[in-house]
Protein backbone atom coordinates (compact mmCIF):
# COMPACT_ATOMS: atom_id res chain seq x y z
CA UNK A 1 0.00 0.00 0.00
CA UNK A 2 1.08 3.33 -1.18
CA UNK A 3 2.08 6.37 1.69
CA UNK A 4 -0.24 9.18 1.72
CA UNK A 5 0.42 12.83 2.45
CA UNK A 6 -1.77 14.81 4.66
CA UNK A 7 -4.46 16.29 1.85
CA UNK A 8 -8.34 17.40 1.98
CA UNK A 9 -10.77 18.48 0.10
CA UNK A 10 -13.26 21.47 0.81
CA UNK A 11 -16.60 21.93 -0.53
CA UNK A 12 -17.79 25.56 -0.53
CA UNK A 13 -21.31 26.34 -0.55
CA UNK A 14 -22.03 29.91 -0.50
CA UNK A 15 -25.28 30.37 0.68
CA UNK A 16 -26.83 33.45 -0.19
CA UNK A 17 -30.02 34.58 1.00
CA UNK A 18 -31.32 31.65 -0.94
CA UNK A 19 -30.61 30.04 2.31
CA UNK A 20 -33.67 31.34 4.07
CA UNK A 21 -35.14 32.42 0.79
CA UNK A 22 -35.23 36.21 1.85
CA UNK A 23 -34.78 38.77 -0.80
CA UNK A 24 -34.37 41.43 1.93
CA UNK A 25 -35.91 42.34 5.10
CA UNK A 26 -36.58 45.97 6.21
CA UNK A 27 -36.99 47.53 9.79
CA UNK A 28 -36.02 51.17 8.57
CA UNK A 29 -33.11 51.58 11.20
CA UNK A 30 -31.94 54.86 9.88
CA UNK A 31 -31.69 58.45 10.81
CA UNK A 32 -34.95 60.72 10.66
CA UNK A 33 -35.46 62.17 6.88
CA UNK A 34 -36.10 60.98 3.30
CA UNK A 35 -36.06 57.48 2.95
CA UNK A 36 -34.07 57.68 0.06
CA UNK A 37 -31.91 60.01 1.31
CA UNK A 38 -30.71 58.07 4.77
CA UNK A 39 -30.52 54.68 2.87
CA UNK A 40 -28.89 54.35 -0.32
CA UNK A 41 -31.38 50.76 -0.70
CA UNK A 42 -34.55 52.50 -2.17
CA UNK A 43 -35.10 54.44 -4.67
CA UNK A 44 -37.61 57.43 -5.47
CA UNK A 45 -40.17 56.15 -7.78
CA UNK A 46 -42.39 57.60 -8.99
CA UNK A 47 -41.22 61.05 -8.43
CA UNK A 48 -43.42 63.59 -6.65
CA UNK A 49 -43.29 66.82 -4.33
CA UNK A 50 -43.99 65.51 -0.97
CA UNK A 51 -40.98 62.85 -0.11
CA UNK A 52 -41.58 59.48 2.02
CA UNK A 53 -40.55 60.22 5.49
CA UNK A 54 -38.52 57.83 8.02
CA UNK A 55 -40.05 58.83 11.31
CA UNK A 56 -39.78 57.80 14.88
CA UNK A 57 -41.51 54.81 16.37
CA UNK A 58 -41.98 52.01 15.18
CA UNK A 59 -45.08 48.85 15.17
CA UNK A 60 -45.46 46.06 17.25
CA UNK A 61 -47.13 42.62 16.52
CA UNK A 62 -46.89 39.36 18.96
CA UNK A 63 -44.42 36.78 17.12
CA UNK A 64 -43.66 38.81 13.80
CA UNK A 65 -40.09 38.72 13.55
CA UNK A 66 -39.60 42.46 12.68
CA UNK A 67 -42.06 43.62 15.38
CA UNK A 68 -40.76 46.62 17.30
CA UNK A 69 -37.41 47.31 15.85
CA UNK A 70 -35.74 50.38 14.37
CA UNK A 71 -37.84 53.13 13.34
CA UNK A 72 -41.05 52.86 10.49
CA UNK A 73 -42.22 55.20 7.64
CA UNK A 74 -45.37 57.23 6.75
CA UNK A 75 -47.14 57.15 3.55
CA UNK A 76 -48.89 61.26 3.26
CA UNK A 77 -52.41 60.29 2.04
CA UNK A 78 -52.92 64.17 1.85
CA UNK A 79 -48.73 64.53 -0.31
CA UNK A 80 -49.76 67.12 -3.38
CA UNK A 81 -49.38 64.81 -6.48
CA UNK A 82 -48.04 61.06 -6.77
CA UNK A 83 -44.74 59.77 -4.73
CA UNK A 84 -43.25 56.89 -4.13
CA UNK A 85 -40.05 54.62 -3.18
CA UNK A 86 -38.88 51.30 -4.81
CA UNK A 87 -36.95 48.50 -3.44
CA UNK A 88 -34.90 46.51 -6.46
CA UNK A 89 -34.02 42.51 -5.29
CA UNK A 90 -33.36 39.08 -7.40
CA UNK A 91 -35.77 38.73 -10.40
CA UNK A 92 -38.39 36.21 -9.80
CA UNK A 93 -39.93 34.50 -12.82
CA UNK A 94 -41.21 31.41 -14.03
CA UNK A 95 -43.46 28.39 -12.86
CA UNK A 96 -43.75 27.38 -9.40
CA UNK A 97 -41.79 30.38 -7.86
CA UNK A 98 -43.62 33.29 -5.59
CA UNK A 99 -42.56 36.34 -4.24
CA UNK A 100 -43.86 37.21 -0.62
CA UNK A 101 -44.14 40.17 1.02
CA UNK A 102 -44.88 40.65 4.66
CA UNK A 103 -45.63 44.02 6.88
CA UNK A 104 -46.91 46.14 9.71
CA UNK A 105 -49.60 48.39 8.75
CA UNK A 106 -51.70 51.22 10.66
CA UNK A 107 -53.70 53.76 9.57
CA UNK A 108 -53.98 56.94 12.02
CA UNK A 109 -57.39 58.22 10.35
CA UNK A 110 -59.82 57.77 7.71
CA UNK A 111 -59.89 61.95 6.32
CA UNK A 112 -58.02 61.39 3.28
CA UNK A 113 -59.38 57.81 1.68
CA UNK A 114 -61.99 56.99 -1.11
CA UNK A 115 -65.26 56.60 0.04
CA UNK A 116 -66.48 53.14 0.94
CA UNK A 117 -68.58 53.02 -2.01
CA UNK A 118 -65.61 54.38 -4.77
CA UNK A 119 -62.78 52.17 -5.90
CA UNK A 120 -60.46 53.50 -3.28
CA UNK A 121 -56.47 54.11 -4.45
CA UNK A 122 -53.76 51.71 -4.33
CA UNK A 123 -50.78 52.27 -2.11
CA UNK A 124 -48.58 49.43 -2.79
CA UNK A 125 -47.62 46.85 -6.14
CA UNK A 126 -45.07 44.28 -7.28
CA UNK A 127 -43.71 44.83 -10.54
CA UNK A 128 -40.32 43.88 -12.62
CA UNK A 129 -37.30 46.92 -12.37
CA UNK A 130 -37.76 49.75 -14.84
CA UNK A 131 -41.30 48.94 -15.86
CA UNK A 132 -44.41 51.45 -15.32
CA UNK A 133 -47.03 49.60 -17.10
CA UNK A 134 -46.24 45.66 -15.81
CA UNK A 135 -47.42 46.57 -12.27
CA UNK A 136 -49.17 43.70 -10.39
CA UNK A 137 -50.91 42.56 -7.36
CA UNK A 138 -51.91 46.49 -6.32
CA UNK A 139 -52.90 46.55 -2.58
CA UNK A 140 -55.43 49.38 -2.11
CA UNK A 141 -57.35 50.83 0.75
CA UNK A 142 -60.60 52.48 1.39
CA UNK A 143 -62.97 53.73 3.83
CA UNK A 144 -65.16 50.93 6.12
CA UNK A 145 -68.40 51.25 6.77
CA UNK A 146 -68.48 54.08 9.35
CA UNK A 147 -65.75 56.69 10.21
CA UNK A 148 -63.57 54.88 12.59
CA UNK A 149 -63.04 52.00 9.97
CA UNK A 150 -61.18 51.07 6.66
CA UNK A 151 -60.96 48.15 4.13
CA UNK A 152 -57.98 46.27 1.98
CA UNK A 153 -58.48 45.37 -1.48
CA UNK A 154 -55.80 43.68 -4.24
CA UNK A 155 -55.81 42.64 -7.66
CA UNK A 156 -54.07 41.63 -10.11
CA UNK A 157 -53.41 43.74 -13.13
CA UNK A 158 -56.36 46.37 -12.92
CA UNK A 159 -59.11 47.74 -10.94
CA UNK A 160 -61.89 45.81 -12.95
CA UNK A 161 -60.55 42.32 -10.86
CA UNK A 162 -60.42 44.65 -7.46
CA UNK A 163 -61.61 41.89 -4.55
CA UNK A 164 -62.18 43.22 -1.31
CA UNK A 165 -61.78 41.73 2.20
CA UNK A 166 -65.20 40.87 3.90
CA UNK A 167 -64.54 42.68 6.81
CA UNK A 168 -63.62 46.56 7.66
CA UNK A 169 -60.62 47.28 9.85
CA UNK A 170 -59.73 49.24 12.92
CA UNK A 171 -57.90 52.87 12.75
CA UNK A 172 -54.58 52.63 15.43
CA UNK A 173 -55.02 49.04 15.61
CA UNK A 174 -51.53 47.06 14.33
CA UNK A 175 -52.02 44.99 11.62
CA UNK A 176 -50.00 41.82 9.94
CA UNK A 177 -50.20 41.91 5.62
CA UNK A 178 -49.11 38.97 3.82
CA UNK A 179 -49.50 39.21 -0.12
CA UNK A 180 -47.90 37.04 -2.50
CA UNK A 181 -47.55 36.69 -6.26
CA UNK A 182 -47.10 33.12 -7.69
CA UNK A 183 -45.97 32.48 -10.96
CA UNK A 184 -48.07 29.44 -11.64
CA UNK A 185 -49.45 27.05 -14.99
CA UNK A 186 -52.47 28.70 -16.39
CA UNK A 187 -53.24 31.90 -14.75
CA UNK A 188 -50.73 33.33 -11.81
CA UNK A 189 -52.39 34.10 -8.31
CA UNK A 190 -52.17 36.95 -5.88
CA UNK A 191 -53.24 36.07 -2.57
CA UNK A 192 -53.64 38.74 0.80
CA UNK A 193 -53.61 36.82 3.88
CA UNK A 194 -54.34 39.54 7.19
CA UNK A 195 -53.07 38.61 10.77
CA UNK A 196 -52.15 34.70 9.56
CA UNK A 197 -50.37 32.89 11.90
CA UNK A 198 -46.65 32.95 10.82
CA UNK A 199 -45.73 30.12 12.95
CA UNK A 200 -47.09 27.24 10.79
CA UNK A 201 -47.22 26.54 7.76
CA UNK A 202 -48.95 28.87 4.70
CA UNK A 203 -52.71 28.72 5.36
CA UNK A 204 -55.04 29.71 3.12
CA UNK A 205 -55.73 33.24 2.02
CA UNK A 206 -58.15 35.84 3.01
CA UNK A 207 -58.18 36.55 -1.01
CA UNK A 208 -56.94 34.92 -4.07
CA UNK A 209 -57.51 36.41 -7.32
CA UNK A 210 -55.97 34.80 -10.88
CA UNK A 211 -58.12 37.11 -13.20
CA UNK A 212 -55.97 39.21 -14.72
CA UNK A 213 -52.94 39.35 -17.05
CA UNK A 214 -49.64 37.38 -15.78
CA UNK A 215 -46.40 38.88 -15.11
CA UNK A 216 -43.39 38.47 -16.87
CA UNK A 217 -40.91 38.56 -13.72
CA UNK A 218 -41.21 40.50 -10.61
CA UNK A 219 -38.53 42.17 -8.97
CA UNK A 220 -39.25 45.27 -7.20
CA UNK A 221 -41.55 46.27 -4.43
CA UNK A 222 -43.12 49.81 -4.41
CA UNK A 223 -45.33 52.03 -1.68
CA UNK A 224 -46.82 55.10 -3.30
CA UNK A 225 -48.48 57.79 -1.47
CA UNK A 226 -51.77 59.03 -3.16
CA UNK A 227 -54.46 61.72 -2.69
CA UNK A 228 -56.77 59.66 -1.50
CA UNK A 229 -54.19 56.70 0.60
CA UNK A 230 -54.62 58.02 3.67
CA UNK A 231 -51.64 58.43 6.09
CA UNK A 232 -50.64 55.05 6.72
CA UNK A 233 -47.53 53.90 8.84
CA UNK A 234 -45.40 51.28 7.31
CA UNK A 235 -42.90 49.23 9.29
CA UNK A 236 -41.13 45.65 9.28
CA UNK A 237 -40.87 44.71 5.56
CA UNK A 238 -39.88 41.61 4.71
CA UNK A 239 -40.04 39.56 1.23
CA UNK A 240 -39.05 36.62 0.11
CA UNK A 241 -39.97 33.54 -1.67
CA UNK A 242 -40.98 31.07 0.97
CA UNK A 243 -43.82 31.23 2.97
CA UNK A 244 -41.86 30.45 6.13
CA UNK A 245 -38.86 32.45 5.28
CA UNK A 246 -40.91 35.68 4.92
CA UNK A 247 -41.05 35.15 8.79
CA UNK A 248 -37.69 33.59 9.61
CA UNK A 249 -35.48 36.55 11.39
CA UNK A 250 -32.10 35.98 9.69
CA UNK A 251 -30.23 36.35 6.30
CA UNK A 252 -27.46 34.33 6.27
CA UNK A 253 -25.00 35.37 3.79
CA UNK A 254 -22.18 32.53 3.32
CA UNK A 255 -21.68 29.29 5.56
CA UNK A 256 -18.08 27.45 4.35
CA UNK A 257 -15.64 25.06 5.90
CA UNK A 258 -12.02 24.43 5.29
CA UNK A 259 -9.13 22.22 6.83
CA UNK A 260 -7.35 24.10 9.57
CA UNK A 261 -4.22 22.68 11.13
CA UNK A 262 -5.67 19.38 12.14
CA UNK A 263 -8.65 20.54 12.64
CA UNK A 264 -11.62 21.67 10.37
CA UNK A 265 -13.04 25.42 10.44
CA UNK A 266 -16.52 26.78 9.72
CA UNK A 267 -16.89 29.98 8.88
CA UNK A 268 -20.87 31.95 8.34
CA UNK A 269 -21.73 35.47 8.42
CA UNK A 270 -25.09 37.19 8.35
CA UNK A 271 -26.17 40.57 6.78
CA UNK A 272 -29.18 41.01 8.89
CA UNK A 273 -30.77 39.85 12.11
CA UNK A 274 -34.17 39.51 13.48
CA UNK A 275 -34.64 38.31 17.14
CA UNK A 276 -31.90 35.91 16.29
CA UNK A 277 -31.23 33.52 19.32
CA UNK A 278 -28.62 31.89 18.04
CA UNK A 279 -27.44 28.81 15.61
CA UNK A 280 -26.96 25.38 16.65
CA UNK A 281 -23.69 23.94 14.31
CA UNK A 282 -24.68 20.18 13.75
CA UNK A 283 -22.58 17.28 12.05
CA UNK A 284 -23.93 14.42 10.62
CA UNK A 285 -22.48 10.78 12.18
CA UNK A 286 -22.72 7.93 9.76
CA UNK A 287 -23.63 4.77 11.61
CA UNK A 288 -20.93 2.00 9.75
CA UNK A 289 -20.47 -1.23 8.96
CA UNK A 290 -17.70 -3.91 9.99
CA UNK A 291 -14.44 -3.33 7.84
CA UNK A 292 -13.97 -6.45 5.96
CA UNK A 293 -10.94 -8.24 4.26
CA UNK A 294 -11.18 -8.90 1.05
CA UNK A 295 -8.60 -10.79 -1.18
CA UNK A 296 -6.18 -8.05 -3.30
CA UNK A 297 -6.99 -9.36 -7.18
CA UNK A 298 -3.04 -8.80 -8.24
CA UNK A 299 -1.12 -10.16 -5.02
CA UNK A 300 -4.14 -12.32 -3.77
CA UNK A 301 -3.02 -11.33 -0.15
CA UNK A 302 -5.94 -9.97 2.12
CA UNK A 303 -6.44 -6.38 2.14
CA UNK A 304 -8.10 -3.96 4.63
CA UNK A 305 -11.48 -2.06 3.19
CA UNK A 306 -12.54 1.16 5.27
CA UNK A 307 -15.51 1.26 6.97
CA UNK A 308 -18.31 2.16 4.34
CA UNK A 309 -21.60 4.03 5.74
CA UNK A 310 -24.31 1.92 5.50
CA UNK A 311 -26.30 4.75 4.73
CA UNK A 312 -27.88 5.51 7.79
CA UNK A 313 -26.73 8.02 10.63
CA UNK A 314 -27.78 11.24 12.71
CA UNK A 315 -27.27 14.52 13.25
CA UNK A 316 -25.42 15.57 16.26
CA UNK A 317 -25.12 18.98 17.93
CA UNK A 318 -21.56 20.15 18.22
CA UNK A 319 -22.19 23.83 19.64
CA UNK A 320 -24.34 26.35 19.98
CA UNK A 321 -23.47 29.81 19.50
CA UNK A 322 -25.53 32.71 20.20
CA UNK A 323 -27.04 35.23 18.20
CA UNK A 324 -27.08 39.19 17.77
CA UNK A 325 -30.29 39.35 18.38
CA UNK A 326 -31.24 42.15 16.46
CA UNK A 327 -28.95 43.65 13.56
CA UNK A 328 -28.71 46.04 10.43
CA UNK A 329 -24.95 45.29 9.75
CA UNK A 330 -22.91 42.14 8.77
CA UNK A 331 -22.19 39.70 11.66
CA UNK A 332 -19.20 37.03 11.84
CA UNK A 333 -19.15 33.31 13.40
CA UNK A 334 -16.59 30.98 13.64
CA UNK A 335 -16.11 27.21 15.21
CA UNK A 336 -13.02 25.01 14.41
CA UNK A 337 -13.96 20.79 14.85
CA UNK A 338 -10.80 19.69 16.09
CA UNK A 339 -11.66 16.07 16.02
CA UNK A 340 -12.29 15.64 11.77
CA UNK A 341 -12.84 12.20 10.42
CA UNK A 342 -11.11 10.69 7.92
CA UNK A 343 -13.38 11.02 4.63
CA UNK A 344 -16.78 13.25 4.70
CA UNK A 345 -17.59 15.68 7.54
CA UNK A 346 -20.69 17.18 6.44
CA UNK A 347 -21.82 20.28 8.65
CA UNK A 348 -25.17 22.05 8.75
CA UNK A 349 -26.66 25.22 10.67
CA UNK A 350 -29.93 25.25 12.91
CA UNK A 351 -30.88 29.19 12.85
CA UNK A 352 -33.04 29.46 16.09
CA UNK A 353 -34.93 32.37 16.39
CA UNK A 354 -36.22 33.86 20.15
CA UNK A 355 -39.56 32.77 19.32
CA UNK A 356 -38.43 28.79 18.94
CA UNK A 357 -38.82 28.84 15.18
CA UNK A 358 -35.74 27.47 13.39
CA UNK A 359 -34.48 27.06 9.72
CA UNK A 360 -31.55 24.53 8.72
CA UNK A 361 -29.19 25.71 6.63
CA UNK A 362 -27.44 24.26 3.18
CA UNK A 363 -25.12 21.62 3.99
CA UNK A 364 -20.94 21.94 3.88
CA UNK A 365 -18.94 18.73 3.00
CA UNK A 366 -14.95 19.01 4.16
CA UNK A 367 -13.23 15.89 2.84
CA UNK A 368 -10.46 15.15 5.24
CA UNK A 369 -7.99 12.27 3.27
CA UNK A 370 -6.19 10.75 5.78
CA UNK A 371 -2.84 11.22 7.80
CA UNK A 372 -0.64 8.27 7.54
CA UNK A 373 -0.55 7.01 10.86
CA UNK A 374 2.29 3.37 10.16
CA UNK A 375 5.62 3.92 7.65
CA UNK A 376 6.95 0.83 7.64
CA UNK A 377 11.04 1.42 7.53
CA UNK A 378 12.61 -1.43 7.33
CA UNK A 379 13.43 -5.40 8.07
CA UNK A 380 17.19 -5.82 8.44
CA UNK A 381 18.72 -8.46 7.37
CA UNK A 382 16.52 -9.73 4.05
CA UNK A 383 16.73 -12.00 3.49
CA UNK A 384 17.71 -13.50 6.73
CA UNK A 385 18.08 -16.71 8.60
CA UNK A 386 15.95 -17.28 11.17
CA UNK A 387 15.87 -14.28 12.32
CA UNK A 388 14.98 -10.39 11.26
CA UNK A 389 14.12 -6.57 12.64
CA UNK A 390 11.02 -5.21 11.45
CA UNK A 391 11.05 -1.62 12.11
CA UNK A 392 8.20 0.73 11.81
CA UNK A 393 7.14 4.51 12.69
CA UNK A 394 3.95 5.33 13.89
CA UNK A 395 2.57 9.06 14.33
CA UNK A 396 0.00 8.61 16.74
CA UNK A 397 -0.50 6.32 19.72
CA UNK A 398 -1.82 2.92 17.74
CA UNK A 399 -2.74 -0.25 18.29
CA UNK A 400 -0.91 -2.59 15.64
CA UNK A 401 -1.13 -5.97 14.16
CA UNK A 402 1.26 -8.01 12.37
CA UNK A 403 0.40 -10.67 9.90
CA UNK A 404 2.03 -13.11 8.19
CA UNK A 405 1.08 -14.64 4.79
CA UNK A 406 2.37 -17.09 2.71
CA UNK A 407 2.65 -16.91 -1.12
CA UNK A 408 -1.02 -17.68 -1.85
CA UNK A 409 -2.53 -15.08 0.98
CA UNK A 410 -2.78 -18.17 3.59
CA UNK A 411 -2.01 -16.69 7.48
CA UNK A 412 0.76 -18.51 8.66
CA UNK A 413 0.46 -17.09 12.04
CA UNK A 414 -0.56 -13.22 13.63
CA UNK A 415 2.68 -12.22 15.31
CA UNK A 416 1.43 -9.47 17.74
CA UNK A 417 -1.04 -6.97 18.12
CA UNK A 418 -0.70 -4.62 20.63
CA UNK A 419 -0.93 -0.82 21.34
CA UNK A 420 2.41 1.05 20.65
CA UNK A 421 3.26 4.35 21.73
CA UNK A 422 4.01 7.37 19.15
CA UNK A 423 7.31 6.89 17.65
CA UNK A 424 9.79 4.20 16.04
CA UNK A 425 8.95 0.75 16.70
CA UNK A 426 11.26 -2.23 16.77
CA UNK A 427 10.39 -5.69 17.07
CA UNK A 428 12.97 -9.21 16.22
CA UNK A 429 11.11 -11.37 13.90
CA UNK A 430 12.35 -15.34 14.73
CA UNK A 431 11.05 -17.84 12.56
CA UNK A 432 12.40 -20.70 14.67
CA UNK A 433 9.88 -19.31 17.18
CA UNK A 434 6.56 -19.27 14.88
CA UNK A 435 7.36 -22.59 13.36
CA UNK A 436 10.94 -24.45 12.66
CA UNK A 437 9.59 -26.25 9.98
CA UNK A 438 8.42 -23.56 7.50
CA UNK A 439 10.16 -23.58 4.69
CA UNK A 440 12.41 -21.08 2.71
CA UNK A 441 10.90 -18.94 0.50
CA UNK A 442 8.88 -15.57 0.48
CA UNK A 443 6.65 -14.66 2.57
CA UNK A 444 4.48 -11.07 3.00
CA UNK A 445 3.99 -9.30 6.36
CA UNK A 446 0.79 -6.95 7.40
CA UNK A 447 1.62 -4.05 9.53
CA UNK A 448 -1.54 -2.94 10.00
CA UNK A 449 -3.20 -0.21 12.70
CA UNK A 450 -5.97 2.98 12.76
CA UNK A 451 -7.53 1.51 9.25
CA UNK A 452 -4.16 1.65 7.82
CA UNK A 453 -1.94 -0.87 6.03
CA UNK A 454 1.95 -1.26 4.83
CA UNK A 455 3.11 -4.82 3.41
CA UNK A 456 6.67 -5.61 3.52
CA UNK A 457 8.23 -8.30 1.15
CA UNK A 458 10.38 -10.99 3.29
CA UNK A 459 12.95 -13.60 1.63
CA UNK A 460 13.40 -16.36 4.52
CA UNK A 461 16.51 -18.73 3.45
CA UNK A 462 17.47 -21.89 5.60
Amino acid sequence: MKLFRINYIVVYLFIFSQVYAQLFVENFDYSLGDLTTVSSDWSESPTGSTDIEVISGNLNYSNYPSSGIGKMILLNGGADGRSGISHEFSVIKDNGNSVYLSFLLQLNDTTELDANSGSGEYYYVFKPSGSTSSMRGHLYIRKGSDGETFNLGIDKSSSSTLTWLNHDLNINQTYLIVESYQFQSGNDAVKLWLNPDISSDEPEPDITITAGTDADSISVIQFRQEPLSGNIYIDGIRVSTEWSSAQLPVELVKFTGFKSGNGIRLDWSTATEVNNYGFELEKYKPIVGQALSLPDRQTGLPIKVNHQSNGKGEWQSLVFIPGHGNSNSPKYYRFIDSHPVSGRNIYRLKQIDCNGNYKYSEQVIVIMKPVNKIRLLRSYPNPFNPSTNISFRLTHKSKVRLSLFDTIGKLVTVIGNETYAAGQVSIELDFNLIHSELPSGIYFLNVSGAGYMETLKLIYLK
